[in-house]
């Protein structure tokens, strides 16, 4: 089951019609992953959008909303960043890594880690 809202929503942002998006769904519902399934920045970013009454899951490069009912809600695409590496120089997270390579000294020193 799906909202109007989220039928809009699928035919909007992954242009879908209403039983495909119906499918897109059910299937995000059952086999999506939750924020427990992720870790890092990842599992923040999903457990921000959870609040009381809300599940969210994460299934084919998309996020998926649900109430406690499993009704969708809305759907809406990872954000770029989303599973890539994020490369820290001690706390501080690198945002541009070719900015850090061609600007900073501590590149040179292997003091980078990539988590």
């Amino acid at each position: 089951m799906v909202s109007e809202h989220g039928y809009e929503r699928a035919e909007e942002r992954l242009h879908l019609g209403k039983e495909d998006a119906d499918r897109y769904f059910r299937n995000a519902l059952e086999r999506g992953k939750s924020s427990l399934a992720l870790k890092g920045l990842e599992r923040d970013y999903i457990h921000s959008k959870e609040m009381s009454g809300v599940r969210v899951r994460l299934y084919n490069s998309n996020i998926y909303i649900f109430n406690d009912k499993g009704l969708g809600i809305t759907v809406y695409p990872e954000p770029g960043w989303f599973g890539k590496k994020i490369f820290h120089h001690g706390k501080e997270i690198i945002r541009s890594v070719s900015y850090y390579k061609n600007w900073c000294d501590f590149y040179e020193d292997d003091t980078a880690i990539a988590y």
